[in-house]
């Protein structure tokens, strides 16, 4: 019966301890020095490709989550004193509504839940790369947005915050996501 105890109580304060850390408050690290935002996120995060704002795990069997979705790619752009202007974390997976359920509880309901109207394509460009046989599609359109639901399938879901803002970047078809907190 002892045993029993103390096993349910070390995995309470397993899950309590990674609930808090998978759970940091990216809005309390806007304004802040880059340095308190290293500290914030940890070792398991690089940026030695692309750019120095651009933060990622190199190691694939290192796993990250925030409400309870996997992340390994965080980006942040800062002002010419280093101090934090935003965060964004990049998802593999389209939020879900488990997270989103979650993400209210704290944050509450959103200002604004954007779904796409109507999705009219503009311009279709094929540029090709200098000296190579490399070509890509590029497609520009023009979107129509109206305010709906989260299970319309939302493009962006908005918080309002008196110093900050959070947008969410739903990619539907390409099964990926992003959250940003900014300051207003």
């Amino acid at each position: 019966m002892m045993k029993n105890i103390f096993a349910l109580l070390l995995i309470f304060i397993l899950y309590y301890k990674s609930y808090m850390i998978n759970h940091i408050k990216f809005e309390e690290l806007l304004g802040k020095h880059v340095s308190k935002f290293e500290d914030s996120i940890g070792i398991d995060f690089e940026n030695t490709l692309f750019q120095k704002s651009f933060y990622y795990i190199s190691d694939e069997f290192t796993k990250k989550h925030f409400y309870g979705m996997e992340y390994n790619m965080v980006d942040i752009i800062t002002n010419e004193d280093q101090k934090v202007q935003s965060i964004s974390v990049l998802f593999r997976k389209v939020i879900d509504s488990q997270f989103y359920n979650a993400f209210i509880v704290n944050y509450g309901e959103p200002d604004h839940i954007q779904v796409v109207l109507n999705k009219k394509e503009i311009k279709e460009d094929y540029p090709k790369e200098n000296n190579n046989d490399f070509t890509r599609n590029a497609k520009k359109y023009e979107i129509e947005l109206k305010e709906g639901s989260f299970n319309e399938k939302p493009l962006y879901i908005i918080w309002k915050k008196d110093n900050y803002e959070i947008k969410a970047f739903l990619r539907h078809k390409q099964n990926m996501s992003e959250i940003t907190f900014s300051i207003k």
